[in-house]
């Protein structure tokens, strides 16, 4: 698993934004669709933003 920093690092995925969104929001279950290139790093990126928020996540791994 990556930590924040690490994926934040290698991809420009916004995860504090994204957090900050979801936080300002209120947000109670959120649909993530990731690029096919970083789809197998999406249940990282989940791990990351389940330990920032409250939110449940389900990752959409149908085509762009």
């Amino acid at each position: 698993m990556y930590t924040i920093k690490e994926l934040n690092e290698k991809y420009d995925l916004e995860l504090e934004k994204v957090i900050s969104e979801i936080k300002r929001k209120n947000a109670k279950r959120v649909l993530l669709q990731f690029p096919d290139g970083l789809k197998p790093e999406a249940t990282s990126g989940v791990d990351v933003l389940e330990s920032m928020t409250t939110a449940e996540f389900l990752i959409w791994f149908g085509s762009c």
